[in-house]
């Protein structure tokens, strides 16, 4: 199937809905379903019937078995309405919502006791493209008060339908000045249109906010609307927006754009921040806040928080720093002049990206290059999260590209791509699901498609095409996407196809974005003779094109990576490599590069390693987030099954574990794989195998954080625990195969 083929599906879906649309607001006569049957099948969650009543979507309540964030896990009610002008009885199955998630249904009556339902990717010909929005607060009642002024676009005349979080209740509408009717039910409100093209919608509405840990919360020293729909959106289509924000005088206001003024206004400030980037989802919060910043290379970067200490949010602007200067080269320049990280104690676990910002539930979050890397994925170019989880996609994509290819310390080095190599084991709705197919309703698995499944496609086109060629179709696509209208795979996918012709991807983004499954691999009969390898790799079950690796030791003990498109096989999956030194063994994709059946690879990495050892402090010192040790051990005899962690210019022990592994310090400096860092900015950390079968793991200098090393098992860092340089073993799981030479 096409990749066209999707954009003409979801025409046709948008089409069918439009047609329900137009007869439901037409205000045909139909019987009376009772409010109490919808109440009952909701609460017995008899999603089978509840589908059975609706006529244009059987799939409709195949969301209360959950969000893809939790949504519906806070439970469900019923509403009823009447809209204003049709006079149509509707209905709404309403639940708490987070951002990006998916819970309110929209029902509009039909005869029988049959629904038509109006799903939220429908727009009625609307478009709100600009909001000014004036926010307050009591925070005694935990109530946030809004005063929004929008400016509308419609090609269509009739009633459309804005949605919010169900807590939030519409006072008062007006329509260029003057009062209009409206219907409210749930969060979703019901009002008319006007025969112009443009016009002005003034909403005035309030909610009590009280759901920490989970969406919008107000307490004494923290206001949090973020992970809430706390403005009106129609289809989740991006808008800009101008905040006014009143908040105690004591409070900082953190929302998205750029700070345009701060005022003193009695007991209060007022913010005002200006948002000229449209965007889908927006954060705000105002809080008892410790603040730091540092402009590195342009850009204002650093951390606002409660309880995070002030050294530690400054050391967070470094953390930035590289993510954004690499992303800016890869895809196009930062487009705001600051980012910062919100620590956030009531936001709850993960993170949410608002673009010059991203709020955090879990204190500092030192080096994540997933959030800021939504900016472009999700800030520049929208998502709905309606059609798919493309932007998660991209974001997972780019943290690997980003700990790859990261200049830490000088240029990258090579061995980076071993340390952070991408594993793409299956998870378990691979199989049975397609990533440019699951948006929001389709619950969990859209998480898994997004954040797993279709980072992963995009990880074996990295290896099909070439980083530099998939970062550039990335770079033009940020360039040339028109401001304001949402992206999805087949946006991208269009100018991949058209830039890589060569490469001939048609085949396989069909395959792996449009339709569900894995490959399952097998290697068979390899043979070497007079400086060929030859051998077969067949493809078990579903048929797709992947990326295959293949590892080759040489009798000199060498291994040797090389890639084969498995499109180009011959028949029965033969295969031909050149290789003039004999080949001792053979592996096949032992790093788990194809999204393939198979065991996960198990790396023996400092981390994994590192687990079964009793960590031993030489040293007073805070490394390594370790904190300062209460005492301080002596220099063991045997150092079997221990972690070393202290000053190898007092340790014998730890200076030996040192040149054993290949390192060398002169004075205070420490030298890896020619690249040189000093004990008191930086150190090293690793694990050394003993002849007894056993390990023994070191860790020293002036390192303030755990180190991040991916895979490696052994490490050079710096201070804030960045990898320099290292070295990553094959993994312990890998499957060789002698070569048989003929």
């Amino acid at each position: 199937m096409k990749v066209q083929t999707l954009v003409k599906v979801r025409k046709v879906v948008i089409a069918s809905i439009a047609t329900a649309v137009v007869g439901v607001l037409l205000g045909l006569q139909n019987s009376d379903p009772t409010l109490a049957r919808l109440s009952d099948l909701v609460s017995k969650r008899d999603i089978k019937t509840l589908n059975s009543l609706v006529l244009n979507d059987p799939e409709t309540f195949n969301v209360l078995a959950g969000g893809p964030y939790g949504g519906g896990e806070k439970g469900w009610s019923v509403f009823e309405g009447v809209t204003p002008i049709t006079k149509r009885r509707f209905f709404v199955v309403s639940t708490p919502l987070t951002s990006q998630d998916i819970g309110e249904v929209l029902l509009m009556e039909e005869p029988g006791g049959k629904f038509t339902h109006i799903d939220e990717s429908f727009d009625f010909g609307v478009q709100l493209q600009s909001h000014k929005l004036k926010v307050g607060f009591n925070i005694g009642l935990k109530q946030a008060i809004f005063s929004d002024t929008i400016r509308v676009k419609s090609d269509a005349a009739g009633e459309f339908v804005f949605r919010m979080s169900p807590c939030y209740k519409v006072r008062n509408v007006e329509i260029n000045g003057v009062p209009a009717p409206f219907a409210q039910a749930g969060g979703i409100v019901v009002l008319p249109s006007t025969q112009e093209p443009e016009f002005d919608l003034k909403v005035d509405y309030a909610g009590i906010v009280d759901l920490p840990n989970y969406a919008g919360s107000i307490s004494k020293d923290n206001v949090q609307l973020t992970n809430d729909y706390w403005y009106p959106m129609i289809a989740r289509r991006p808008s800009t927006v101008e905040l006014e924000v009143s908040a105690p005088a004591d409070f900082t206001v953190v929302t998205m754009g750029d700070k345009v003024s701060e005022t003193r206004q009695g007991e209060n400030k007022v913010w005002k921040y200006k948002l000229d980037q449209p965007v889908t989802y927006w954060s705000l919060s105002a809080a008892k806040l410790k603040e730091s910043f540092q402009t590195i290379n342009g850009v204002k970067l650093g951390m606002w928080s409660p309880r995070v200490p002030v050294q530690k949010m400054k050391d967070q602007a470094e953390f930035y720093a590289p993510i954004i200067a690499l992303y800016s080269r890869a895809f196009g320049k930062f487009p705001f002049g600051q980012y910062g990280a919100l620590d956030s104690p009531t936001y709850g676990g993960g993170a949410l990206e608002a673009y010059t910002f991203a709020t955090y539930g879990g204190g500092l979050p030192t080096e994540d290059p997933h959030e800021p890397s939504h900016t472009w994925w999700g800030g520049i170019i929208n998502n709905t999260y309606l059609g798919s989880f493309w932007n998660e996609s991209f974001a997972v994509y780019s943290e690997g590209f980003y700990y790859q290819n990261a200049a830490i310390a000088g240029e990258p080095a090579p061995d980076r791509k071993d340390a952070f190599v991408v594993v793409n084991s299956p998870g378990p709705s691979d199989v049975g699901n397609a990533p440019a197919l699951t948006g929001a309703a389709k619950g969990p698995v859209a998480s898994d498609m997004g954040y797993g499944k279709g980072a992963r496609v995009l990880a074996m086109l990295d290896q099909l095409v070439g980083t530099k060629n998939l970062t550039d179709a990335m770079k033009e696509w940020i360039r040339t996407h028109p401001v304001g209208q949402p992206g999805d795979w087949e946006d991208f996918v269009k100018i991949l196809l058209r830039r890589l012709p060569s490469y001939d991807l048609d085949g396989f983004v069909n395959e792996w974005l449009l339709e569900p499954g894995i490959v399952d691999l097998e290697l068979r009969n390899v043979t070497w003779q007079k400086g060929i390898l030859s051998g077969q790799i067949l493809s078990k079950g579903t048929k797709k094109r992947v990326p295959i690796e293949i590892a080759v030791e040489g009798t000199d003990k060498i291994v040797r990576f090389t890639t084969i498109d498995s499109a180009k096989l011959g028949a029965g999956g033969a295969f031909q490599l050149p290789l003039v030194k004999r080949p001792s063994r053979i592996a096949l994709d032992p790093r788990h590069r194809a999204l393939r059946k198979g065991i996960p690879p198990r790396f023996p990495s400092f981390v994994e390693l590192g687990r079964s050892l009793k960590t031993v402090r030489l040293s007073l010192s805070d490394q390594f987030g370790l904190g300062p040790a209460k005492a301080v051990s002596p220099e063991p005899v045997d150092t079997t099954g221990l972690l070393l962690v202290g000053d190898p210019r007092k340790s014998p022990a730890l200076d030996g574990l040192l040149k054993k592994a290949g390192f060398v310090r002169t004075g205070d400096n420490l030298t890896f794989q020619g690249r040189t860092i000093s004990l008191n900015s930086g150190g090293a950390c690793g694990v050394l195998p003993l002849p007894n079968g056993k390990n023994v793991g070191f860790a020293c200098g002036n390192v303030r954080y755990i180190p991040n090393i991916g895979k490696a098992r052994l490490a050079l860092v710096d201070e804030l625990g960045r990898y320099i340089t290292g070295k990553t073993d094959l993994p312990l799981t890998t499957a060789w195969q002698d070569v048989f030479a003929q």
